[in-house]
């Protein structure tokens, strides 16, 4: 255990030392969009700043069409891959097993059907699709890898065990697209049924025209022209007529703030 502690010491100082921020700085990536050290660290101070100034939102659209927030992402993931790195490296003679879950979600049966802690990874989206909106900006093809949280608890649990009797491998991958995929199409149909299986128990104008319409993967150029961005124009529009109006309050700032949260969603 000690020699473990003294690793992670180890690891923890040469992350932080000028070594790594120069033979990061120098390597240059591929033409995939991808940037050095130095400049994905620009990146992200230009976008956190821009996001203390614009607002999330307005930050978040400009760095979209920049084509920077995909590279924030590979940031991330390039971090992740080098931690891994630095583990096989200095810890061959370590018990480690390093566990790669996929998207985690609610939970399958444990603690009970559907259970999360939170709103958080598609989430919002499913939530999204049982409101008045429901056109999703997807490829219908795409595989959606996600896992219940009570599965991947589950393999961890199986993993630590291995390990303690010295059995484990050292890689594993808890996801579900090799075996049993599903993609973004069928996902946002069974996310609809379950919607419609919900409004059929209430009552009222709004649930029954929720029952009636389906929610579909959309291009981005549809969801763009008939979705919440061009609802979010209408109602910014009319909220904006209102104030030169000098109406006590716009009729539809409520509405408005709906849309914004809905797209940042």
């Amino acid at each position: 255990m000690e020699a473990l502690r003294e690793t992670i010491r180890n690891v923890e100082e040469r992350s932080e030392g000028p070594e790594l921020d120069k033979a990061l700085g120098a390597r240059r990536l591929d033409a995939a969009g991808q940037r050095s050290g130095s400049a994905r660290r620009t990146t992200r101070r230009c976008f956190e700043t821009q996001s203390r100034t614009l607002g999330p939102e307005s930050a978040h659209a400009h760095w979209i069409a920049q084509g920077a927030a995909p590279r924030m992402a590979e940031y991330l993931h390039f971090h992740k891959s080098l931690g891994e790195s630095i583990l096989a490296r200095r810890g061959r003679d370590l018990p480690i097993a390093i566990v790669r879950p996929s998207i985690v979600e609610s939970s399958e049966r444990s603690p009970f059907t559907g259970w999360n802690e939170g709103i958080n990874t598609s989430g919002p989206l499913s939530y999204l699709l049982g409101t008045n909106f429901r056109q999703l900006p997807s490829n219908e093809r795409k595989c959606l890898d996600v896992i219940p949280v009570d599965m991947v608890c589950r393999g961890m649990t199986l993993i630590a065990s291995a390990v303690v009797a010295r059995r484990h491998a050292r890689m594993y991958q808890l996801a579900t697209s090799a075996i049993n995929p599903v993609n973004m199409g069928r996902s946002i149909e069974l996310t609809g049924l379950a919607h419609r299986k919900h409004y059929r128990t209430t009552n009222g104008i709004d649930s029954w025209l929720k029952v009636k319409f389906e929610s579909i993967p959309v291009s981005k150029q549809r969801y763009e022209r008939l979705s919440i961005p061009m609802q979010k124009a209408v109602i910014s529009r009319i909220n904006r007529v209102a104030v030169s109006l000098r109406m006590k309050k716009p009729p539809l700032a409520r509405a408005e703030r709906d849309l914004i949260s809905a797209r940042k969603s």
